[in-house]
């Protein structure tokens, strides 16, 4: 009995996925620890003092009621959807996400009988369609209008309003995005391997591949993200904007006079305001750019050396080891800044450049820090222990294990929660506190709870609604039913692999003389459990003993060897100096550069070459030449962005989509092995190597190999021949490692 959550929305319409588009940007995923997703957050109870904060940024008020809707499996094994607790009467093969107008009053979703989708709206069952494409924004903003794509045969239709138009002649249509005041209509569509914006009708300028429209809250500009010739730009009302390396979804400021965004230059990162580029980093924080509602004021998350900071008009401010995904977040008046930020294990608030010392938090959501609509109260979910709360003025609300985006109202907030305990899904409505002029809290108010509806015993995957990929680059994954993680995960173990030349005719290394001596390599990548039974301390983001360690960094995982090996009696196969810095490392990124020489023929712990990788996750001797490890499929071997999540995933990639879908690392061994017997090694996280990856052309990039795909990523990373790097002190959400030994 699965249940698929959906929440209607504030009066600003469903949560429009302002996230970086991996196919535009081209560029790495940050470093920075995020947040858990906002549809998986889990609040707590705890007593905390007022963190001394300004008063502050602003969210649209919304009076319209708050409601949840999900699928559920029958007795006959079908779906059928229910709103509120209420089960609808019509049974489906398959459901897609059930969808809220803005102002809540109609409900929408994709539903399939036999092998033929047709889109349900307000009860009403549309026209048969062998695919239906959805984008984040289905209704309109003043919820009248509603548009999806849709195709018969070969023939690709823009439906709107129920109507489906006459053929479109494209080969694809997506990206439907309608302007503020509803009136317009925008998407993107291609035809074979050149794609374009249609705008009001009208094709506009052909590129390689284009994506995330968004226009200015006066619904005068319009602005896309573009590639033509391999470079990134932004096309701002039909003008091609300067040429990168990789560009961030622009942003527009409340008065729609300002543009932003974060662009890749060479190694370095940087923000563009106005046409204007800002100074240089080693990475700029992904979603984290910020316009005060006047656009004179600009603030964004940035990183160097491995330290995060904000950027407020230039000025740098305290260094953190994250900044929360969201953040930061100006007041109303633009005359403050409130973030969140990861100190050591904890989040802290942070505002003007001063931490909320008073408490700290194990988790905060990256859709909050929030205000009320007068800009007098500030609220955000906090997590500590495994349990989630609002935090306002200060002021922690009942815990739950899980809440949903909040909605700022005029004399409260109001949510959606899950407390297991009892079993409900609750509507709680949460009041802002009295405050004093000096800002003393005189009272508070009590949370109203609403049950709405009993959870289900169970929660099983389903498969989302088939869709078109906007990028014909890539291979659409066939639609499949996630397999459940197993409850117990496997032991882990080595594996030997018998040496010789590359067997596998896709491998880069077939055909080249290369020979592999005998080897042993873990069946499985290094978990928390075992991590924290050698180092102490677990740092990964999403916990699980059995899942993969992650947010560890190349020097972290050379450490992790040598005292495995010592803790198994075995020798050590690393000499690690930290007083002397490391003459081959030129990365400008690194301020570590330990000096890491190897003691040749020991018997310890070590970290693949990237040869030795390739071989073991070509299959070795016994390869049958699969593109991934162990399949030509990458979702029967790897997980990755479109099947990391409770669904699996449809059309575009969006972090926004990512988040909502609760994509997370998944116990070690749940999918089919390679040749060897070895699991995950094309996703899952990507794994640390030994070896340098120097870029010739430019010293300043370089960083250690890692190998196979994550859990975060598209699929062709997936690859067994893909490679990449990163500088070796850099941690990232779908990094961990796999070690070998020689002996």
């Amino acid at each position: 009995m699965w249940q698929m959550f959906s929440i209607s929305c504030m009066k600003l319409g469903f949560v429009l996925l302002m996230s970086l588009a991996v196919l535009l940007q081209g560029c790495e995923k940050p470093t920075k620890p995020a947040p858990g997703p906002a549809k998986d957050i889990r609040p707590s109870l705890i007593e905390s003092p007022r963190p001394k904060l300004p008063g502050p940024p602003s969210m649209e008020s919304s009076e319209v009621e708050l409601h949840v809707g999900w699928s559920q499996q029958t007795k006959s094994g079908r779906l059928v959807a229910v709103i509120d607790g209420r089960a609808e009467s019509v049974e489906y093969d398959d459901i897609g996400p059930i969808i809220f107008s803005p102002d809540s009053k109609r409900i929408a979703y994709p539903a399939k009988r036999d092998s033929k989708w047709v889109m349900v709206v307000d009860g009403q069952e549309g026209p048969e369609y062998d695919t239906i494409s959805l984008s984040p924004e289905v209704f309109s903003l003043d919820s009248k209008r509603l548009v999806y794509g849709a195709r018969k045969g070969d023939k690709w239709f823009v439906v709107l309003d129920g109507k489906a138009g006459p053929e479109s002649g494209h080969d694809f249509v997506g990206y439907f995005i309608f302007s503020p005041d509803s009136k317009r209509l925008v998407y993107a569509a291609g035809k074979g391997n050149r794609q374009y914006m249609v705008v009001d009708g009208r094709a506009g300028p052909v590129y390689e591949r284009v994506g995330e429209p968004v226009f200015s809250p006066d619904g005068k500009h319009l602005a896309y993200l573009a590639i033509e010739n391999g470079r990134r730009f932004v096309v701002l009302d039909g003008k091609e904007g300067k040429k990168y390396d990789g560009v961030n979804r622009p942003i527009f400021s409340k008065d729609s006079k300002h543009i932003a965004y974060s662009v890749m230059k060479g190694p370095k990162r940087m923000v563009v305001v106005d046409g204007k580029e800002g100074p240089e980093y080693g990475d700029i924080g992904m979603g984290s750019v910020a316009l005060s509602p006047d656009g004179e004021s600009v603030a964004y998350a940035a990183n160097r050396g491995g330290k995060w900071f904000v950027v407020w008009n230039g000025q740098e401010g305290p260094e953190y080891d994250g900044i929360n995904q969201g953040s930061p977040v100006f007041s109303p008046d633009g005359k403050h800044l409130v973030y969140a930020a990861k100190k050591d294990d904890k989040w802290v608030m942070v505002s003007d450049g001063q931490e909320g010392t008073e408490f700290e938090y194990d988790d905060v959501s990256s859709d909050t820090p929030m205000f009320s609509p007068d800009g007098k109260h500030m609220l955000y979910l906090a997590m500590a222990g495994d349990k989630w709360f609002v935090m306002m003025d200060g002021q922690a609300g009942p815990p739950y294990d899980k809440i949903y985006k909040p909605v700022s109202k005029a004399d409260g907030v109001e949510y959606v929660a899950e407390r297991r305990s009892d079993g409900w899904v609750l509507r709680c409505r949460q009041p802002y506190p009295r405050i004093s002029p000096e800002r003393e809290i005189l009272d508070g108010g009590e949370t109203v709870e609403e049950k709405i509806a009993r959870l289900p015993e169970h929660r099983l995957p389903t498969a989302s609604i088939p869709a078109k990929d906007i990028s014909p680059g890539y291979e659409k994954p066939p639609l499949v039913k996630l397999p459940a993680p197993p409850v117990v995960g496997p032991k882990p173990d080595n594996v030997f692999v018998k040496g010789g030349t590359f067997m596998n005719t896709k491998s880069s290394y077939y055909g080249k003389g290369v020979t592999i001596a005998n080897f042993y390599i873990g069946k499985y990548e290094v978990t928390q459990k075992e991590w924290i039974e050698v180092m102490g301390s677990n740092p990964s983001k999403v916990k699980g003993d059995n899942l993969p360690v992650e947010m560890v960094s190349w020097y972290e995982c050379v450490e992790y060897c040598n005292k495995r090996s010592i803790k198994e009696g075995l020798k050590p196969y690393y000499n690690i100096d930290k007083n002397k810095k490391d003459p081959n490392n030129n990365s400008e990124m690194d301020d570590i550069k330990w000096m890491v020489t190897v003691n040749a023929g020991v018997n310890g712990y070590r970290l693949p070459t990237e040869a030795e990788w390739e071989y073991a996750a070509g299959g070795g001797q016994m390869s049958k030449s699969y593109t991934y490890s162990g399949s030509d499929d990458a979702n029967e071997v790897a997980w990755y962005w479109r099947n990391s999540g409770d669904e699996y995933l449809t059309g575009f990639w969006h972090w926004s989509t990512l988040e909502n879908n609760n994509n997370k690392t998944k116990s070690v061994g749940a999918l089919k092995p390679n040749e060897l017997g070895l699991y995950d090694m094309s996703g899952n996280v990507r794994e640390w190597c030994w070896e340098w990856h120097e870029n010739k052309t430019d010293p300043r990039s370089t960083g250690r190999i890692w190998r196979g795909g994550g859990w975060i990523g598209v699929d062709w990373p997936c690859a067994s021949s893909f490679r990449a790097s990163s500088a070796a002190h850099n941690r990232h959400l779908d990094t961990g490692l796999r070690v070998c030994r020689g002996k």
